[in-house]
């Protein structure tokens, strides 16, 4: 789906990035029954995420290539094509939807005492300036993202502060107005992704690098689950 948010974030006590300092979290772990996988987990304002990057092996997906794995030889990850992520996270769990992501940084905004507005402009959601409040990527960042790159065709496209993950869309255009968002642009299902950058991480749908006419355009993107909700 199609359509902007931008938010600015302004400093209540710190105009510089300040250290995470978590807020009672609690961390355990869960194993993929696909493949006997074990991740880590943790739930932050009753959502509980995976702290590791999914790496169940499909026909579409790519793995860390080898420059990724003689610099960060633990990194774990692999980047999934738009047609297998409606069924790509374990029974029980699913890709996060834009409110899950709001709900994170929101947490991020009290942990440094930092706050957003969000604006409705067209085309995509943006949440923008991070970088002068806290680093998204700093070590104990409560979703432990690391930055890494994309897969664009066969290249890998390695960017030390960006990672980039596909999200559910909104279930209809009723649920998204009903959250204050109006979808203004066209809906593209299956499609929405999120980039994570200091400066300009945004929330956005679109087409342009899936068009399986053009192989050398298409992205593969990370995946982060959530558990559903019992």
């Amino acid at each position: 789906m199609s359509f902007y948010v931008k938010a600015f974030l302004f400093p209540l006590i710190w105009a510089v990035a300040v250290p995470f300092v978590t807020l009672g979290q609690s961390d355990s772990t869960m194993i993929d029954p696909r493949d006997g996988q074990t991740y880590r987990i943790r739930e932050i304002e009753g959502v509980v995420w995976m702290l590791e990057n999914l790496n169940l092996e499909t026909t579409l997906s790519y793995g860390v290539p080898d420059t990724i794995k003689a610099v960060k030889p633990d990194f774990q990850a692999r980047w999934y094509h738009m047609n297998e992520i409606d069924s790509v996270c374990p029974p029980g769990w699913r890709l996060p939807y834009l409110d899950d992501w709001i709900g994170y940084f929101d947490y991020l905004s009290r942990l440094t005492g930092g706050s957003y507005q969000l604006k409705a402009i067209p085309a995509e959601y943006r949440l923008t300036e991070f970088n002068q409040y806290f680093d998204l990527f700093e070590n104990g960042n409560p979703l432990e993202i690391r930055g890494v790159g994309i897969y664009q065709g066969e290249e890998f496209l390695f960017a030390p502060v960006s990672a980039d993950y596909w999200i559910a869309d909104l279930k209809t255009r009723k649920e998204s107005e009903k959250r204050h968002f109006k979808m203004i642009k066209k809906s593209y299902p299956g499609t929405a992704h999120i980039h994570l950058y200091n400066e300009h991480t945004h929330i956005h749908s679109h087409k342009h690098h899936l068009n399986p006419h053009k192989p050398a355009e298409i992205r593969r993107f990370m995946c982060r689950c959530i558990r559903e909700n019992d």
